[in-house]
Protein backbone atom coordinates (compact mmCIF):
# COMPACT_ATOMS: atom_id res chain seq x y z
CA UNK A 1 0.00 0.00 0.00
CA UNK A 2 2.96 2.60 -0.55
CA UNK A 3 1.58 5.46 -2.22
CA UNK A 4 4.97 6.94 -3.61
CA UNK A 5 7.50 8.80 -2.67
CA UNK A 6 5.71 12.49 -4.57
CA UNK A 7 2.53 11.83 -1.87
CA UNK A 8 4.30 11.64 1.04
CA UNK A 9 7.03 14.08 0.00
CA UNK A 10 4.06 16.57 -0.38
CA UNK A 11 2.52 15.75 3.17
CA UNK A 12 5.88 15.90 4.98
CA UNK A 13 6.17 19.27 3.46
CA UNK A 14 2.60 20.54 4.35
CA UNK A 15 3.31 18.76 7.87
CA UNK A 16 6.72 21.20 8.16
CA UNK A 17 5.16 24.36 6.67
CA UNK A 18 2.51 23.26 9.85
CA UNK A 19 5.03 23.06 12.17
CA UNK A 20 7.08 26.37 11.43
CA UNK A 21 3.67 28.19 11.13
CA UNK A 22 2.55 26.88 14.91
CA UNK A 23 6.04 27.09 16.10
CA UNK A 24 5.94 30.93 15.39
CA UNK A 25 2.87 31.60 17.50
CA UNK A 26 4.33 29.78 20.41
CA UNK A 27 2.60 26.49 19.62
CA UNK A 28 4.66 23.40 19.09
CA UNK A 29 3.84 20.88 17.18
CA UNK A 30 4.15 16.55 17.70
CA UNK A 31 3.55 13.54 15.66
CA UNK A 32 3.16 10.37 17.44
CA UNK A 33 3.40 7.22 14.78
CA UNK A 34 1.51 4.79 16.15
CA UNK A 35 3.02 1.10 16.10
CA UNK A 36 2.07 -1.71 14.02
CA UNK A 37 1.04 -5.04 15.46
CA UNK A 38 2.39 -6.86 12.28
CA UNK A 39 5.95 -5.20 12.50
CA UNK A 40 5.95 -5.95 16.59
CA UNK A 41 5.31 -9.75 16.02
CA UNK A 42 6.29 -10.73 12.24
CA UNK A 43 7.08 -14.17 13.41
CA UNK A 44 3.14 -14.87 13.59
CA UNK A 45 2.63 -13.89 9.89
CA UNK A 46 1.89 -17.28 8.17
CA UNK A 47 4.59 -17.75 5.40
CA UNK A 48 1.46 -17.77 2.79
CA UNK A 49 0.51 -14.15 3.39
CA UNK A 50 4.43 -12.99 3.31
CA UNK A 51 5.25 -11.16 0.05
CA UNK A 52 8.16 -9.05 -1.22
CA UNK A 53 9.16 -6.45 0.49
CA UNK A 54 9.31 -3.38 -1.01
CA UNK A 55 8.69 0.50 -0.11
CA UNK A 56 7.15 1.24 2.80
CA UNK A 57 4.87 4.17 3.92
CA UNK A 58 5.94 4.47 7.43
CA UNK A 59 10.14 3.83 6.76
CA UNK A 60 9.42 6.97 4.04
CA UNK A 61 7.27 8.74 6.64
CA UNK A 62 9.67 8.56 9.85
CA UNK A 63 13.06 9.66 7.54
CA UNK A 64 11.55 12.32 6.10
CA UNK A 65 9.46 13.73 9.30
CA UNK A 66 13.62 13.27 10.96
CA UNK A 67 15.10 14.96 8.33
CA UNK A 68 12.71 17.86 7.85
CA UNK A 69 13.07 18.63 11.89
CA UNK A 70 9.75 17.47 13.09
CA UNK A 71 9.46 16.73 16.56
CA UNK A 72 8.28 12.97 16.64
CA UNK A 73 7.66 10.15 18.71
CA UNK A 74 8.08 7.11 16.45
CA UNK A 75 6.36 3.95 18.72
CA UNK A 76 7.22 1.38 16.48
CA UNK A 77 11.08 2.02 17.89
CA UNK A 78 9.56 2.72 21.01
CA UNK A 79 8.14 -0.64 21.52
CA UNK A 80 10.85 -2.43 19.79
CA UNK A 81 13.32 -1.28 22.40
CA UNK A 82 10.97 -2.44 24.98
CA UNK A 83 10.12 -5.51 23.78
CA UNK A 84 12.71 -7.55 25.89
CA UNK A 85 12.34 -5.78 28.86
CA UNK A 86 8.75 -5.77 29.47
CA UNK A 87 6.87 -7.69 31.89
CA UNK A 88 3.76 -8.17 30.13
CA UNK A 89 2.22 -7.66 26.72
CA UNK A 90 2.45 -4.65 24.60
CA UNK A 91 -0.51 -5.78 22.39
CA UNK A 92 -2.68 -7.84 23.59
CA UNK A 93 -3.41 -11.69 21.43
CA UNK A 94 -6.90 -10.18 21.01
CA UNK A 95 -6.31 -6.29 20.99
CA UNK A 96 -6.47 -4.46 17.81
CA UNK A 97 -4.82 -1.52 19.48
CA UNK A 98 -1.82 -1.43 22.10
CA UNK A 99 -2.04 -3.28 24.57
CA UNK A 100 -3.54 -0.53 27.57
CA UNK A 101 0.09 -1.88 29.27
CA UNK A 102 1.72 -0.59 26.34
CA UNK A 103 0.07 2.26 26.08
CA UNK A 104 1.05 3.82 29.86
CA UNK A 105 4.40 3.75 28.32
CA UNK A 106 3.15 5.98 25.48
CA UNK A 107 1.28 8.05 28.12
CA UNK A 108 4.12 8.58 29.94
CA UNK A 109 6.68 9.18 27.46
CA UNK A 110 4.54 11.85 25.32
CA UNK A 111 3.94 13.81 28.69
CA UNK A 112 7.40 13.89 29.24
CA UNK A 113 8.25 15.10 25.83
CA UNK A 114 5.12 17.69 25.69
CA UNK A 115 6.57 19.02 29.31
CA UNK A 116 9.88 19.51 27.27
CA UNK A 117 9.13 21.13 24.06
CA UNK A 118 6.74 23.28 26.13
CA UNK A 119 8.76 24.17 28.86
CA UNK A 120 6.46 23.09 31.54
CA UNK A 121 6.91 21.09 34.83
CA UNK A 122 4.22 18.51 34.50
CA UNK A 123 3.29 16.65 37.97
CA UNK A 124 4.27 13.39 38.70
CA UNK A 125 1.73 10.78 38.91
CA UNK A 126 1.69 7.91 40.84
CA UNK A 127 1.44 4.64 38.91
CA UNK A 128 0.54 1.06 39.83
CA UNK A 129 -0.54 -1.73 38.16
CA UNK A 130 -3.17 -4.90 39.27
CA UNK A 131 -3.21 -7.99 37.28
CA UNK A 132 -5.79 -9.96 35.16
CA UNK A 133 -6.52 -13.03 34.22
CA UNK A 134 -8.38 -12.26 31.10
CA UNK A 135 -8.45 -9.20 29.07
CA UNK A 136 -10.28 -6.21 29.74
CA UNK A 137 -11.51 -3.09 27.99
CA UNK A 138 -9.84 -2.38 24.23
CA UNK A 139 -7.75 -5.62 25.45
CA UNK A 140 -10.26 -7.37 23.70
CA UNK A 141 -11.88 -5.44 20.98
CA UNK A 142 -11.26 -8.20 18.63
CA UNK A 143 -11.72 -10.67 20.98
CA UNK A 144 -15.23 -9.09 21.41
CA UNK A 145 -15.65 -8.61 17.56
CA UNK A 146 -15.12 -12.43 17.12
CA UNK A 147 -18.70 -13.56 19.01
CA UNK A 148 -17.14 -16.70 20.46
CA UNK A 149 -19.38 -18.94 22.80
CA UNK A 150 -16.43 -18.82 25.29
CA UNK A 151 -14.64 -16.02 26.75
CA UNK A 152 -10.56 -15.95 25.66
CA UNK A 153 -7.93 -16.25 28.35
CA UNK A 154 -4.71 -14.82 26.90
CA UNK A 155 -3.35 -13.15 29.71
CA UNK A 156 -2.17 -12.54 32.68
CA UNK A 157 -2.45 -9.01 30.98
CA UNK A 158 -1.17 -5.71 33.35
CA UNK A 159 -3.37 -2.81 34.10
CA UNK A 160 -1.98 0.77 34.82
CA UNK A 161 -4.00 3.18 37.28
CA UNK A 162 -3.02 6.64 37.42
CA UNK A 163 -3.62 9.05 40.74
CA UNK A 164 -2.31 12.58 40.99
CA UNK A 165 -1.12 14.09 44.49
CA UNK A 166 -3.78 16.13 46.41
CA UNK A 167 -3.76 19.67 45.52
CA UNK A 168 -2.17 19.69 42.40
CA UNK A 169 -3.41 22.39 39.76
CA UNK A 170 -3.75 22.53 35.82
CA UNK A 171 -0.56 23.03 34.36
CA UNK A 172 -1.08 25.63 31.98
CA UNK A 173 -1.07 23.38 28.87
CA UNK A 174 -3.75 22.98 26.42
CA UNK A 175 -3.47 20.24 24.20
CA UNK A 176 -5.40 19.19 20.78
CA UNK A 177 -4.63 15.82 19.61
CA UNK A 178 -6.01 14.68 16.30
CA UNK A 179 -6.23 11.22 15.43
CA UNK A 180 -7.44 8.10 15.36
CA UNK A 181 -9.39 4.87 17.73
CA UNK A 182 -5.29 4.39 19.15
CA UNK A 183 -5.89 7.72 21.32
CA UNK A 184 -9.06 6.29 23.21
CA UNK A 185 -6.50 4.94 25.34
CA UNK A 186 -4.86 7.75 26.60
CA UNK A 187 -7.94 9.12 27.46
CA UNK A 188 -8.77 6.39 29.37
CA UNK A 189 -5.12 6.64 30.61
CA UNK A 190 -5.71 10.15 32.24
CA UNK A 191 -3.55 11.89 29.89
CA UNK A 192 -5.49 14.81 29.92
CA UNK A 193 -6.47 15.22 33.64
CA UNK A 194 -3.48 17.83 35.16
CA UNK A 195 -3.65 20.10 32.13
CA UNK A 196 -5.84 23.58 31.75
CA UNK A 197 -7.58 22.09 28.31
CA UNK A 198 -7.56 19.00 26.29
CA UNK A 199 -9.41 18.34 23.33
CA UNK A 200 -9.85 15.07 21.37
CA UNK A 201 -10.36 15.84 17.03
CA UNK A 202 -11.38 12.26 16.81
CA UNK A 203 -10.63 11.26 12.58
CA UNK A 204 -10.16 15.37 12.78
CA UNK A 205 -13.54 15.70 12.86
CA UNK A 206 -15.52 14.85 16.25
CA UNK A 207 -14.86 16.96 19.11
CA UNK A 208 -14.32 15.28 22.33
CA UNK A 209 -14.98 16.00 24.81
CA UNK A 210 -18.54 16.38 23.14
CA UNK A 211 -19.61 20.14 22.62
CA UNK A 212 -23.09 21.35 21.53
CA UNK A 213 -24.12 23.83 19.23
CA UNK A 214 -27.38 26.12 20.06
CA UNK A 215 -29.58 23.62 17.96
CA UNK A 216 -27.93 20.80 19.67
CA UNK A 217 -26.28 19.08 17.12
CA UNK A 218 -22.39 17.85 18.20
CA UNK A 219 -19.60 20.30 17.38
CA UNK A 220 -17.77 18.73 14.70
CA UNK A 221 -14.50 20.46 13.56
CA UNK A 222 -15.52 22.29 11.04
CA UNK A 223 -17.78 24.23 13.26
CA UNK A 224 -14.83 25.65 14.91
CA UNK A 225 -13.25 27.56 12.12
Amino acid sequence: NFIGDSAIDQRVFKIKRLADTLNSLNKKLIVVMAPSKARFYPEFIPDSLRGPIGPCNYDRYADDFARAGIITMDCNKYFAHLRDTCSFPLFAKYGIHWSLYGASFVRDSLLNLIGKVTTKTLPHWDKQFYVSPTPLDTDNDLGDAMNLIFKVKPGPLAYPTYTLPEGVQPVPVRLISIGDSFYWTMITLKIHEALVDDQFWYYNNEVWPARYRPDQNRLTYGDLN
